[in-house]
């Protein structure tokens, strides 16, 4: 099974296919995860960078971070109850419990917010894209300009699209286009394609024209923001990369969910080009991150399978020093573990009353000779051919020698014993 076909197993319900470039390039879209996907020339599928993504790389936390304290400031008033003293004065008296759970409860204010306002920018835009297909079919608006959303927000917004299609005459051509430029491997989706007119208000438009050809792009949002200029000019370039086609300017029209006016921002050949050019610069640096993202998760990888592999290897000689099961061990079998403890342990209970002598194999301190010397040598001394030799780090052989011979104190044994264990 191939990439494609392993992918379609699991998304292919939930993605669309879009071809460009005469059918020469294909991309899937997965809506519900807003992730677009490259169907490479060998079958591989490749994540893309859509353009809002790359510009969401502009830090806007200078207003964003105020605006969610106040957000959790609102919501905070209205979670503390107030109460009216004998004296009339509000005061807030409530256990600390409960006092500690409001707080909880106002951090997601922002979240709140933010989900609320996404779900009226949705119902506007849906709505916007039917009453504009309907405009391009050549089909009756009548019916649906009768459907407003149900949410007031919603409807403003729908409102406010109105009045600046009315005031600059629009006549459109599409809506909801999908783009994608082959050079950059970016895509993304224009929310409509218009032919425009200026409108009588210098303050929107600063000079008049007519029959513009103009990318248009809707924004829900309390306020306009730079990066908008970087998405429609990225729109603009995609489309004349592929098709050819010289746009005369673009749109970006602020939709007020409160009043149902319209805010627009008309960009010129000058801010389309500013645009692009600052968008190319978020595409550089997206792309540096990432590289440098990839590059220290490989050094955190290799760092943590170097932590993991001295981990084994002091477990190792922890064992290797004394197994798990030395506290239990008896010492009257011989030990098969390998650890130093437990051949010590069989040593000493084996040959407590022996003449023992200790030598300690030159270059392999892991193992202990434990050998019985014959009559008339001296306390260390011992023949080679009578040597019992524990190989491979405590498994010991050899025959008790009895009760003759001299005997050796346990303390000087286990002073010898630990000797080689330090070695």
């Amino acid at each position: 099974m191939s990439d494609v076909d392993r992918f379609m197993a699991r998304f292919g319900r939930k993605t669309t296919e879009y071809k460009f470039y005469n059918g020469e390039v294909t991309v899937r879209f997965d809506k519900e995860a807003h992730i677009y996907y490259l169907v490479q020339e060998n079958g591989t599928l490749k994540a893309l960078d859509s353009v809002s993504q790359v510009v969401h790389i502009i830090d806007k936390s200078k207003a964003l971070v105020p605006w969610a304290c106040k957000m959790m400031m609102q919501k905070l008033f209205t979670l503390v109850p107030k109460t009216v003293t004998k004296s009339g004065t509000e005061a807030v008296i409530m256990p600390y419990a409960d006092f500690e759970k409001a707080v909880q409860d106002a951090k997601t204010a922002h979240k709140d917010k933010l989900e609320d306002a996404g779900n009226v920018g949705n119902h506007v835009h849906d709505w916007v894209e039917r009453y504009i297909q309907l405009r391009i079919g050549g089909h009756p608006t009548e019916e649906i300009l009768s459907q407003f959303p149900f949410d007031p927000r919603a409807e403003n917004g729908c409102t406010a699209a109105l009045a600046w299609m009315e005031a600059h005459h629009v006549r459109w051509i599409a809506t909801e286009k999908k783009i994608y430029s082959r050079e950059f491997q970016i895509p993304g989706t224009m929310d409509g394609i218009a032919l425009t007119d200026s409108c009588t208000n210098p303050g929107c438009c600063g000079e008049g024209f007519k029959d513009h050809l103009s990318v248009i792009d809707w924004k829900t949002s309390n306020q306009l923001y730079i990066e908008y200029v970087m998405q429609v000019s990225t729109y603009e370039v995609a489309e004349r990369e592929e098709n050819g086609t010289q746009y005369d300017d673009a749109w970006i029209i602020r939709l007020g969910k409160e009043d149902g006016e319209f805010e627009p921002w008309h960009l010129d050949r000058e801010g389309l080009n500013l645009g692009w050019k600052a968008f190319r610069s978020a595409l550089s640096l997206t792309h540096d991150i990432k590289a440098l993202e990839e590059y220290m998760d490989a050094k955190k990888v290799a760092r943590s399978a170097i932590k993991k592999a001295q981990k084994a290897e002091a477990r190792a000689e922890k064992l290797e020093l004394e197994c798990a099961g030395f506290k239990r061990y008896k010492g009257i079998r011989e030990p098969r573990c390998g650890c130093r403890a437990c051949a010590i342990k069989y040593v000493d209970k084996k040959w407590l009353n022996n003449v023992l002598c200790l030598q300690l194999t030159a270059g392999e301190p892991n193992e202990i000779q434990v050998v019985k010397p014959d009559e008339g040598s001296s306390l260390l001394g011992h023949p080679d051919d009578s040597k019992l030799d524990s190989r491979s780090g405590g498994s010991h052989t050899g025959e008790s020698s009895g009760n003759g011979g001299s005997t050796r104190s346990r303390d000087l044994m286990r002073d010898l014993l630990q000797a080689a264990k330090g070695t």
